[in-house]
């Protein structure tokens, strides 16, 4: 029987359109299916093959204790009668805490005594987690999985205008982007927290994000401020701008030549001198300050604003004055030489 050729072309316009509706028809249901459960499910199967995968196996060299006391970290912790000998076995079993090296199976240890495997920004706070938890633990494994899970950084805080208490070991640093919304509304976590209680101190660094255009202009007018003894003021006053922030600012000209610089009116109401303003906005010593703190950030791994560290930790998750308070809790313990699994009280 010969199909005529008007109903050959409608036999394919309906196969098309059978194909096309259940092509649309998958893509529909897998919409609604991932947008209903598939991003719980990927957070699940992320959390499995997280625990799948085993940290780093470092090598083993065996470092002496006498190697290891000449380490000026280990110098520096003030151990008592025979704790050496129980944290050098820890710190030759334990990681890196520079990711890199730990994938290449250098220990804490070698870190410590090897100058071309030097872990700069995590050794010496790292000594000290790791004979906080030698100190917490009986079992030396639980001490390893301290090391293994956790990593302290070394932030360069002395000379640093501050709040808080001038005298507390506990420092939250705080790496921000003035023009950053989200580190507008972060400061009232801080203020929260410095009303709350008064055994640490808060340091600010910057960290400029390049597009955003007043975010350079703003670090380096409170830089200038700082000279000036304003450095908080010119920080709080340019944080309440908000969004109007980068009103009028050239983003071809953020360091201008000659003539007025951004944020000169805020420092003449703040009660600084115009042209000395005008001079350290301009200035060397302004620029380098703020590349030095975006360069710790980098090397650090921070890649966004704002960033929190509270006693060398790096805070993660949903930030809160509660979740900041037991950070500073788990800090203050570290310093005792205890370490808590889960912010709780250790053992």
């Amino acid at each position: 029987m010969t199909i005529s050729r008007s109903k050959t072309i409608a036999l394919i316009v309906a196969l098309c359109a059978l194909v096309l509706g259940a092509m649309y028809g998958t893509y529909d249901y897998g919409k609604r299916t991932g947008q209903s459960q598939g991003y719980q499910w990927g957070l699940k199967k992320g959390r499995i093959e997280g625990a799948r995968e085993r940290p780093p196996e470092p090598v083993n060299r065996g470092h002496s204790a006498t190697q290891l006391a000449l380490a000026k970290e280990v110098a520096a912790l003030g151990l008592e009668a025979g704790e050496l000998e129980p944290l050098a076995a820890l710190m030759n079993r334990a990681p890196s805490p520079c990711a890199g090296a730990a994938k290449r199976g250098v220990s804490l240890a070698t870190a410590l005594v090897d100058s071309s495997k030097k872990c700069p920004g995590f050794a010496a706070s790292q000594a000290r987690l790791a004979l906080a938890a030698s100190r917490s633990f009986d079992d030396p494994d639980e001490a390893l999985a301290v090391l293994r899970i956790e990593r302290r950084a070394d932030l360069a805080t002395d000379g640093r205008p501050s709040r808080g208490n001038p005298e507390a070991q506990v420092v939250l640093v705080e790496w921000a982007d003035f023009q950053c919304p989200y580190c507008v509304r972060s400061q009232k976590l801080v203020e929260g927290l410095l009303s709350s209680r008064e055994d640490f101190k808060v340091v600010f660094k910057h960290f400029p994000l390049s597009f955003h255009p007043a975010a350079l202009p703003a670090a380096l007018a409170v830089e200038a401020a700082r000279e000036q003894g304003r450095f908080w003021e010119m920080h709080d006053a340019l944080f309440d701008l908000g969004k109007g922030i980068g009103d009028g600012i050239d983003p071809d000209a953020q360091i201008p030549e000659d003539g007025p610089v951004p944020f000169e009116q805020v420092a003449e109401r703040l009660g600084m001198d115009r042209s000395r303003y005008r001079q350290d906005y301009r200035s060397q010593e302004a620029r380098d300050r703020v590349e030095a703190d975006r360069n710790e950030a980098l090397q650090l791994g921070v890649k966004g604003t704002p960033s929190f560290f509270i006693g060398g930790r790096r805070v993660a998750g949903r930030l809160s004055v509660a979740a900041f308070s037991a950070l500073v809790d788990k800090a203050l313990g570290e310093r005792a030489g205890t370490f808590s699994w889960d912010l709780q009280p250790a053992p």
